[in-house]
């Protein structure tokens, strides 16, 4: 049982990849192939061969990077690809000012989960999906829209399953899934209220 369950915590840990996270955004925001296709390159696909070059060269140990001493390198990548990508979708896509103002809000997520990162550790996991989540309630405020019950309750429950996860598999403790949740809920809900 204890194996199953640590194989659940890994799938889902890669299911919840922070990576994906703008991928999931822009998918839900635009039925744009290309803008899809283009947000997954530059916030996924790039940032996730960095890593895997970094796992090659012996610079970082997995592809979850727990260390945090071996998180800065590719969080840096990571935000310059954020920051052409928020380029694209401001000066291309031509998005709606609130996920403008959302994934500029990512960028400053993944700013402070580095700086955060220099002495502590905090969930990237949280930090990501907690982003999405920031990002879709934004969408619900700029739209007029009261979430029902049970749309609150299906977009915090992939939430409590992945805190479940990286405490399970010990990546975390439980300040640390906090803190990383807040930090992207905030960091993109809050730049779309001054936009709204």
């Amino acid at each position: 049982m204890q194996q199953f369950l640590t194989i659940l915590a890994k799938v889902w840990s890669i299911v919840c990849y922070p990576l994906w996270m703008p991928t999931i955004a822009m998918a839900l925001y635009s039925r744009n192939a290309i803008g899809i296709g283009t947000t997954f390159f530059m916030t996924a696909l790039v940032p996730l061969i960095v890593i895997l070059l970094g796992i090659r060269r012996g610079h970082i140990a997995d592809i979850y990077i727990d260390n945090p001493s071996e998180r800065t390198l590719p969080y840096l990548y990571t935000m310059l690809c954020y920051g052409v990508w928020c380029y694209f979708l401001w000066k291309v896509m031509h998005v709606a000012p609130f996920f403008l103002a959302s994934a500029i809000g990512g960028l400053v997520c993944l700013g402070l989960v580095t700086v955060v990162n220099l002495k502590w550790k905090i969930s990237s996991h949280l930090a990501g999906i907690g982003g999405l989540i920031g990002g879709i309630l934004a969408f619900f405020y700029y739209a007029g829209i009261m979430p029902s019950f049970s749309v609150l309750i299906c977009l915090f429950l992939p939430v409590l399953l992945i805190m479940y996860a990286r405490l399970y598999l010990r990546a975390h403790d439980e300040w640390q899934v906090i803190i990383g949740f807040i930090v992207g809920l905030c960091s993109t809900f809050l730049p779309s209220l001054l936009v709204c």
